[in-house]
């Protein structure tokens, strides 16, 4: 991708797209993201979206991208659900270690044993400021952007209160889901500010990193959270094979 952008290569992210009764194919999802890093399960909704008498779909992308199986779900929509949200209870950030890494076949398989885990590590992070240890129950009531900052081997510990949750009619049964809103940032070489956890991202329809002018909001409330909640300073220490300097375009 990196190469493709130095050459003008518009990259193409996968989009759904349908034939209709006519034989025209017509754009349904714009972009149905794609499976970065791990093996993993994509979903794209195409609930109201296929032309009718749709009998052929198709995804578009100039990426490099293997798909080892695609399902299509017709099962109609559950009348009989009922969806109830479990407020936060409490949350805080700690040091919680590093669990051990276990590598399945194909090695992309990876898991991670929680109950075997090491105070310390070879583990790399980026430079920055991360968010002090302890309560973090005001970051995350709301999807903000306050948010709670943390590396490699720590973690945030949640509550949740279910007292009221309605009590269930005879012969039905509860469902879980977790639902998380937040940003990631490895140490990709290739990756904008990789290195270093600043600048903070924030909810925007703007490129990362920000256009000039355009950059993480500097009002009161956003410095006053920095100052109150960020005050963890991380020195780099990252392996001398991932340390860079910038020496300008190639000729």
């Amino acid at each position: 991708m990196y190469a493709a952008d130095q050459a003008g290569v518009k990259v193409i992210a996968p989009y759904v797209e349908a034939q209709d009764t006519q034989g025209k194919w017509v754009r349904v999802v714009e972009d149905m993201g794609f499976p970065a890093g791990l093996e993993r399960t994509m979903v794209a909704d195409l609930s109201g979206k296929l032309p009718p008498g749709t009998r052929r779909i198709r995804m578009v992308t100039n990426l490099k991208i293997y798909w080892d199986a695609i399902q299509i779900d017709q099962t109609l929509d559950p009348r009989n659900v009922r969806v109830s949200e479990v407020p936060l209870a409490s949350a805080a950030l700690d040091f919680l270690g590093y669990p051990r890494e276990i590598r399945l076949q194909p090695a992309s398989d990876t898991t991670y044993s929680y109950s075997q885990r090491s105070m310390s590590g070879p583990y790399a992070r980026a430079s920055g400021n991360y968010t002090r240890y302890g309560d973090v129950y005001n970051l995350l009531r709301a999807s903000d952007d306050r948010f709670a900052v943390f590396g490699s081997g720590e973690g945030v510990k949640l509550d949740f209160d279910p007292q009221a949750l309605p009590e269930l009619p005879s012969g039905w049964e509860r469902d879980y889901f977790f639902y998380a809103d937040g940003f990631e940032k490895d140490l990709d070489f290739y990756a904008a500010d990789a290195f270093t956890v600043e600048p903070l991202p924030r909810h925007s329809a703007l490129p990362y990193p920000y256009p000039e002018g355009k950059e993480y909001p500097r009002d009161v409330e956003h410095l006053k959270y920095q100052l109150e909640y960020n005050t963890r300073t991380r020195s780099d220490r990252l392996p001398p094979s991932l340390r860079y300097q910038y020496l300008g375009a190639p000729r």
